[in-house]
């Protein structure tokens, strides 16, 4: 019985002293229910929003290209990410991301982003919100 106890005892040390993986959130963490995005801004010199037919959010470590474009908002303005995309991003190290954006055919914009989460929502720790572009020569 004694060997036993001791046993038990040993094991719950070890287990105790057993760390998480550095990707692992604390599962006892408590987040606040709203639904984060982070979307960039784009428009022409003139104010006039940037129209875009086309646009990517790419990275190394995706097997396909985002779709900025799936996620309709205001005219000018694209997401980039939100909190439903947690899982291609990290709470330890800043994933790097390109966005790009083409009118017609023409590519008028290509951003890098560096993002990340917090273990609860999706975060911006680089690039732009807003984008002002030349005007479109007529």
């Amino acid at each position: 019985m004694k060997q036993l106890i001791l046993a038990a005892i040993a094991l719950l040390i070890m287990a105790s002293t057993c760390k998480r993986t550095q990707e692992e959130c604390p599962p006892d963490l408590i987040c606040t229910m709203i639904f984060k995005s982070i979307h960039v801004q784009l428009q022409y010199e003139s104010g006039s929003p940037v129209i875009l037919t086309k646009a990517s959010l790419s990275a190394p470590h995706l097997s396909a290209p985002l779709n900025p474009l799936e996620e309709p908002l205001s005219e000018g303005h694209y997401m980039l990410v939100n909190d439903g995309h947690m899982n291609i991003l990290s709470h330890q190290k800043s994933k790097e991301f390109l966005f790009e954006g083409w009118v017609d055919d023409k590519l008028v914009v290509s951003q890098n982003y560096l993002l990340r989460h917090d273990c609860c929502h999706v975060e911006l720790v680089e690039g732009p919100t807003e984008l002002v572009l030349p005007d479109p020569s007529e």
